[in-house]
C-alpha cells in the first residue's frame, strides 16, 4: 500500500512533528486491523489516537463475536459470547495472557495470526467507560478485582500515602474541583470568609454590615504514574510467580514514589508535597543552634504551630538520622526534667514513639537530619488524593531482550495536593504566627 502523506498544516516545528507522529500513528493502526479505507479520515477528525485504537478495538471485537442463531426447534438464541466474559481465575493468569497478546508488538492487539484472549478485549470493552481507552502499543486493562487488590495493597504500604484522604474521579472527568471555603484566618470578620454575628439594641444606633460565605475552588487534574517489572523466560511460564514479580514491583514502587510526591512532590505534572506548599508552615533554628540537630525549643515551637484540630489526627514524620537527637531531648533538668520523646515500648507501651502523645514515624521519604524535612507534624487527612480508572498493562519484549526478559509495564492515573491553599491565622495569637496540618523544622 502507497504511503499516505497528507498536507501538513503550517505551525512550528514541534507542531509538524506532532502531525506527523500522529498520522503515522494511525496509519498503522488501521493498517494493522486492515481498515486502510479510514485512514483518510481518521486524520482528518478531531479523533485522539487512543480513542482511534479503542474503536478499531470494538470492531475488531464486534466482528469476531459469534452471531446470533435462532433455532426453531428450540427456540434457542445465541445472543453472547459466554466464554468472552469469563474472568481470568487469577491475576497470574491474566499477566500471562497479556505476554502472550503483545509479545511481538507488531500490531496493538498482539501478534498477527497469533491467539488474543477474548477475555482481554472483554475487560478493555467494559472498562473504556473508566478509562482513557487502549493505549497504541498494546495495553490491557487489568481485571477490576485484581486491580482494586493491587491499588489497595500499593496504596496501605506506604506510611504517607494510607493516611491521605482519597477521592476516586468518575468516567467523564480528568480530574476534581471541589468548592471551598476560603478561610485564611480566624480572625473576627474573616470566619467563613467573612460571616459576622452582631449584637443589637432593640433601636439599634446603627446598621448592621452585611455579610457573608466566601467560596473558593480547589482543583486537580490526574497525571499518569508509570512502572515497569521484568519478567525472565522462566517466570512467563509459571503463572504464580509473574503474579508475584509483578505485585511486589507495583506494591513497592507505586507506593514509595506516590509517597515521596506527596511529601516534597513540584506539583507540576506530579502530586503537591505538602512539606513545600503553601499552606505549610516552617519553625525556624534556635538562636546559635549547632548545626544537624533537634532541641526541645524545635519540637516547642512546632506543636504551637500545629493547627489545632490537626494535634488529633497528625502523626510525627522523621528520617532515621534524627532518633539519636530525640533521645536526648528533656524540658527542665534533674529529678524534675521530663523526657520529650517517649520511645516505643518501655513506660509507653506502644509500638512506635510518640511525642506530645502522637506517633513518631520513621519514613524513607524524610530529609536527611539538618535539612528541612528531617522532622514534620502532618494531618494527612487535609491532603486530598485523587485516582481514576484501572490499571494499564502492556509487554515488550524489544527493552530487555539482551538479557533474555521481557518488560511489563504498568500505568496508573492519580495525583494529590493539600485542601488549604494557605496557613490560617488564628483568632488570638502573635502577629504573622499561623497555623497548619503541616509544620516543618527549617534547614540547621
Amino acid at each position: 500500500m502507497a504511503e499516505l502523506t497528507p498536507a501538513a498544516p503550517s505551525g512550528a516545528k514541534d507542531e509538524l512533528a506532532a502531525y506527523k507522529e500522529r498520522v503515522a500513528s494511525i496509519t498503522n493502526l488501521c493498517a494493522a486491523a486492515n481498515r486502510s479505507e479510514l485512514i483518510a479520515s481518521y486524520i482528518a477528525s478531531e479523533k485522539s489516537v487512543p480513542d482511534i485504537s479503542l474503536e478499531l478495538l470494538k470492531e475488531a471485537q464486534k466482528a469476531a463475536a459469534p452471531e446470533a442463531v435462532a433455532v426453531p426447534i428450540s427456540g434457542v438464541r445465541v445472543i453472547k459470547d459466554r466464554e468472552a466474559e469469563k474472568p481470568f481465575a487469577t491475576f497470574g493468569e491474566q499477566l500471562q495472557a497479556i505476554l502472550t497478546a503483545g509479545w511481538q508488538g507488531a500490531t496493538p492487539w498482539g501478534l498477527p495470526g497469533g491467539q488474543v484472549d477474548k477475555r482481554l478485549m472483554h475487560i478493555n470493552a467494559v472498562a473504556s467507560g473508566g478509562s482513557t481507552g487502549v493505549g497504541t502499543d498494546g495495553g490491557f486493562a487489568v481485571q477490576r478485582d485484581f486491580e482494586m487488590d493491587l491499588v489497595k495493597e500499593a496504596m496501605g504500604s506506604d506510611e504517607i500515602v494510607k493516611r491521605c484522604s482519597e477521592t476516586v474521579i468518575g468516567p467523564n472527568s480528568d480530574g476534581l474541583e471541589v468548592v471551598t471555603i476560603e478561610e485564611p484566618s480566624r480572625a473576627t470578620g474573616s470566619r467563613w470568609g467573612g460571616v459576622r454575628i452582631y449584637r443589637t439594641k432593640e433601636v439599634p444606633d446603627t446598621a448592621v454590615t452585611a455579610s457573608g460565605v466566601k467560596f473558593g475552588l480547589w482543583e486537580r487534574r490526574l497525571a499518569d504514574l508509570m512502572g515497569v517489572a521484568y519478567l525472565s523466560e522462566r517466570q512467563m511460564q509459571d503463572a504464580a510467580a509473574t503474579a508475584a514479580v509483578f505485585q511486589e514491583a507495583f506494591t513497592d514502587e507505586f507506593g514509595f514514589v506516590l509517597g515521596d510526591e506527596v511529601f516534597r512532590g513540584t506539583g507540576t505534572g506530579e502530586c503537591q508535597g505538602f512539606t513545600v506548599a503553601d499552606c505549610a508552615v516552617s519553625v525556624a533554628k534556635e538562636t546559635g543552634q549547632t548545626a544537624d540537630t533537634v532541641v526541645a525549643e524545635n519540637i516547642s515551637k512546632m506543636w504551637a504551630r500545629v493547627l489545632p484540630r490537626a494535634k488529633l489526627n497528625g502523626v510525627w514524620f522523621i528520617n532515621t538520622e534524627v532518633n539519636p537527637q530525640l533521645d536526648q531531648l528533656m524540658i527542665g533538668t534533674g529529678v524534675s526534667g521530663q523526657l520529650v520523646f517517649m520511645p516505643p515500648g518501655g513506660l509507653s507501651g506502644l509500638p512506635y514513639g510518640t511525642i506530645k502523645g502522637r506517633p513518631v514515624i520513621e519514613i524513607e521519604q524524610a530529609a536527611k537530619l539538618g535539612d528541612l524535612g528531617d522532622i514534620t507534624f502532618a494531618d494527612l487527612s487535609y491532603y486530598k488524593l485523587i485516582t481514576k480508572g484501572g490499571i494499564q498493562a502492556a509487554e515488550s519484549m524489544h527493552l530487555r531482550f539482551l538479557y533474555n526478559e521481557r518488560a511489563l509495564r504498568w500505568v496508573k492515573r492519580v495525583n494529590g495536593a493539600p485542601k488549604l491553599k494557605s496557613a490560617i491565622t488564628p483568632y488570638k495569637g502573635t502577629s504573622g504566627a499561623t497555623l497548619s496540618p503541616f509544620v516543618t523544622l527549617a534547614a540547621r
